[in-house]
């Protein structure tokens, strides 16, 4: 696929701030996908999922949390950050009420980001 290719391509390469990844579960290799269906708990929000393809809602841009860094830079492991979805009108984020199985399964494992 060209999601597969593309994971290949790009492994072991340094991420940046402003770039488009996509999040990978290691266990299973799914992709985590941002769905054209409402979420239900909030209606605001999109709803996620672990796809095995992926696709358009698979990739996510790198946008810094605070304003001391800026797009081009190297994303640090101890930087705070946040994934904007591909059409870039919403951010990943978690629920607190959070009833699907998706994220706990995140949570629980180990999850790749792949430019």
């Amino acid at each position: 696929s060209n999601n597969e290719s593309e994971t290949n391509r790009v492994q072991g390469s340094v991420v940046k701030y402003g770039q488009y990844v996509q999040l990978r579960q290691a266990s299973s290799g799914k992709f985590l996908t941002r769905k054209k269906v409402t979420a239900n708990l909030e209606r605001r929000s999109f709803y996620v999922e672990l796809d095995p393809i992926g696709g358009k809602g698979s990739w996510w841009k790198v946008m810094p949390a605070f304003k001391y860094r800026s797009e081009g830079e190297h994303v640090l492991c101890t930087d705070s950050f946040f994934l904007l979805d591909y059409k870039g009108d919403t951010y990943l984020h978690t629920s607190e009420a959070c009833a699907d199985d998706v994220m706990p399964k995140l949570h629980d494992s180990y999850v790749n980001m792949v430019h």
